[in-house]
C-alpha cells in the first residue's frame, strides 16, 4: 500500500532543508513524478502504457511537475536573498543616519565654524543615497520573485486542472483501452507548459541589469549628488557671507558706542550733552540689534 508521501509530488512535500539546492530534471526524477501522476490519474500500477506514450508522459512530468519544483525552490531562494538584501540596506541606512546625527552634533566643528557642519551632512546623505540606489538597481529581487511565483502558480493550476479532468478517465471500455482524447490533452498541456517557461525566461532576462544600466543609474545618482553639493555649497557660502556682514555690523556698532562714550567724556561740565547722549543711546540700541541678529545667524 502506498504511503502518504507516495501520493505527493516533490514540490508538495514539506522540506526541512534551510538551503534548498536547485531542483534537478533527470530521467529518474521524471520517472518518480510519473509514478505519482499515474496514481493521481487513477491508472493502475499494472496497466501497461504504449512505449511512445510513456515517453510523452515522462516529457510532461519534466516540463510541468519538475519545472514547478524548480520554480518553487528558486522562489524560496529569492525570498531568502531578498530578505538578506533588505536587511543589509536597512542596516546601511541606519549606519548612515547615525553618522549624520554624529556629524550634525559635533560640538567642536560647530563651535569653530558653524557653517561647515552643513557640507558633511549633505555629502554623507547624498553618498548613502547613491550607494543604496545603485545597490537596489543591481538586485531587483521583487521582480524575480514575482516572475518565479507566477510561472510556478500557472504550472500548478494547469497540473491540478489536468488531474481533475482526467482522473479515472484515461482508460475506458472492457478490456480497458486508453482514451483517444487523452493523447491530445497531454500534447496541449505540453504546449502550455512550454509557453509558461518561455514567458518566464523572457521576463527574467528583461529584468536583468546590464553593466550600462548600472552605470546609468550610478551617473544619475552622482549627478543628483553634485547638484545637491552645489546647492548646499551655495547656501553655506550665502550663510557665511551674511555671518561676516553681521559680525562687521556688530563690530561697527560697538565701535560707535566707544566713540560716542569718548566724545561724551570730552564734553566739558555744564555744556549741553543732550545730542551726544542721544547718539550714545542709539549706538547702544544698534549694538543690541546687531548682536541679536548675529546670535540668530550663528544658530542660537
Amino acid at each position: 500500500m502506498a504511503g502518504a508521501d507516495d501520493e505527493l509530488y516533490a514540490f508538495e512535500r514539506r522540506s526541512e532543508e534551510v538551503r534548498l539546492p536547485p531542483a534537478t530534471r533527470t530521467r529518474e526524477d521524471a520517472a518518480r513524478a510519473l509514478r505519482i501522476l499515474r496514481r493521481r490519474l487513477g491508472i493502475a500500477d499494472d496497466a501497461r502504457l504504449d512505449k511512445d506514450f510513456e515517453k510523452l508522459l515522462v516529457r510532461y512530468c519534466t516540463d510541468t511537475i519538475l519545472n514547478i519544483l524548480w520554480y518553487d525552490r528558486a522562489r524560496k531562494r529569492e525570498e531568502r536573498a531578498n530578505f538578506h538584501r533588505t536587511t543589509l540596506m536597512v542596516v546601511l541606512m541606519g549606519v548612515a543616519l547615525m553618522l549624520l546625527v554624529l556629524t550634525g552634533f559635533s560640538p567642536t566643528e560647530q563651535a569653530s565654524n558653524p557653517g561647515a557642519a552643513v557640507l558633511p551632512l549633505a555629502f554623507l546623505a547624498g553618498g548613502a543615497l547613491t550607494v543604496l540606489q545603485v545597490a537596489a538597481s543591481l538586485s531587483d529581487g521583487k521582480a524575480r520573485l514575482s516572475i518565479f511565483w507566477k510561472a510556478g502558480a500557472d504550472l500548478k493550476e494547469a497540473l491540478y486542472n489536468f488531474e481533475h479532468k482526467w482522473h479515472g478517465r484515461v482508460f475506458k471500455g472492457e478490456p480497458p483501452v486508453m482514451c483517444e482524447e487523452f493523447d491530445a490533452a497531454v500534447q496541449d498541456e505540453l504546449r502550455l507548459a512550454r509557453a509558461v517557461t518561455r514567458t518566464e525566461r523572457l521576463e527574467f532576462f528583461a529584468n536583468l541589469r546590464s553593466p550600462s544600466d548600472v552605470v546609468a543609474v550610478a551617473m544619475t545618482a552622482m549627478s543628483g549628488l553634485r547638484e545637491r553639493r552645489a546647492e548646499t555649497g551655495a547656501v553655506a557660502a550665502a550663510r557665511d557671507e551674511r555671518l561676516a556682514a553681521t559680525k562687521k555690523s556688530a563690530s561697527e556698532a560697538r565701535a560707535a558706542v566707544l566713540a560716542s562714550e569718548f566724545r561724551l567724556r570730552a564734553i566739558p561740565e555744564g555744556a549741553d550733552r543732550t545730542a551726544e547722549e542721544a547718539t550714545l543711546l542709539n549706538a547702544r540700541a544698534e549694538v543690541v540689534r546687531t548682536e541679536a541678529i548675529l546670535h540668530e545667524v550663528m544658530g542660537g
